[in-house]
């Protein structure tokens, strides 16, 4: 998964790698994000913390990329290109969870 997420965070300037917070706002032009998403979360936030082994579990990582596809959805409208490629994406991770072995994703794995 971190070989087909992460270069993607760095494509178009890093846009998927901004840093979070503030730093997301000014990048990527959107002053009202922290306004509407109390909780941010980015693939680049994601791929760094792979890349650093900063993550305890199976589950912390994939509650982060639940977090990032559920910010995007939450975002964008669901006419909105982004909010409909992360609801595909939610499906398509959905189901390659579901093929871990029992107990993959319990958090302390």
């Amino acid at each position: 998964v971190r070989d087909a997420v992460c270069p993607l965070s760095t494509r178009g300037g890093g846009a998927l790698r901004c840093g979070g917070g503030r730093a997301c706002e000014q990048k990527l032009n959107i002053p009202d994000y922290l306004d509407v998403i109390k909780t941010p979360m980015d693939f680049g936030t994601v791929c760094d913390r792979l890349e650093q082994r900063a993550y305890g579990s199976a589950a912390e990582w994939a509650a982060d990329v639940r977090l990032t596809l559920h910010n995007a959805m939450a975002y964008n409208g669901p006419e909105n290109q982004i909010h409909i490629m992360a609801k595909e994406l939610e499906g398509v991770f959905g189901a390659l969870l579901s093929r871990l072995p029992p107990g993959s994703l319990d958090a302390s794995n």
